[in-house]
């Protein structure tokens, strides 16, 4: 009974230390965040979706509710081999067919404008960023150190949570936009991988998956929010 009291003891502190905190957006300071978090892929991403995610982001603020800063965030992903051509290995007297799975990473990064309430211990806000990516293949499929690059654009609403001047919580909802992204970039180049005694089982799919399309990829993570100096 006396630890749940000082649990309850001990949030209702935090609470009303938050409250009365004062907003950790200030203008000329800087803040830094560190989160990790889920992250997931569209269907047609050629990924399956849901992975491990972690972000960080450095903001300083031109004014009190406006902050410019920079970007990044490293995801652990998977190739779908079912949304692939079915691959064909061949022995001596027979044929084996298999989709072909490889474990991949999505690094993006960019610069960013973040728009906030100013003056508020709790304060919601929206983040507009712009940049690139480079998707690390599995070597070993790949038969090289190979890689694939891009563009993104990110969009995200979140909120930040000040306990005291210095420290704070983030919780971000991102949408990883890419205007032009195509699967096929993951599948081995290696046309002996693909499978053509049996070319019907891969009917339609090799065209799909060299089709360049916008997909939007979607994460959600929490963390902590530094403001160094203060």
């Amino acid at each position: 009974m006396m630890r749940v009291r000082a649990t309850i003891l001990t949030l209702a502190l935090l609470i009303a230390g938050a409250t009365n905190a004062d907003a950790q957006a200030v203008q000329d300071n800087f803040q830094v965040a560190a989160t990790t978090g889920y992250q997931t892929y569209a269907d047609n991403s050629g990924l399956k979706s849901g992975a491990w995610t972690v972000m960080g982001t450095a903001t300083y603020y031109v004014a009190n509710a406006i902050g410019v800063g920079v970007w990044t965030d490293l995801s652990f992903a998977e190739a779908d081999g079912s949304k692939f051509p079915v691959s064909a290995q061949s022995y001596i007297d027979s044929t084996t067919l298999n989709t072909l799975n490889q474990p991949l990473q999505i690094w993006n990064y960019g610069a960013h404008v973040k728009l906030q309430l100013p003056e508020a211990s709790l304060t919601p806000y929206a983040l507009l960023g712009g940049g690139g990516y480079v998707m690390f293949l599995d070597a070993q499929q790949q038969d090289e150190l190979a890689k694939v690059t891009g563009g993104v654009v990110l969009l995200g609403l979140g909120a930040d949570w000040a306990v005291t001047e210095t420290l704070g919580v983030e919780l971000f909802v991102a949408d990883h936009f890419y205007p032009s992204w195509t699967p096929g970039n993951i599948y081995p180049a290696d046309e002996d991988f693909i499978d053509t005694q049996f070319p019907q089982l891969s009917s339609g799919v090799i065209e799909d998956i060299n089709e360049s399309k916008s997909i939007h990829n979607f994460s959600v993570v929490l963390g902590v929010t530094v403001v160094p100096g203060r």
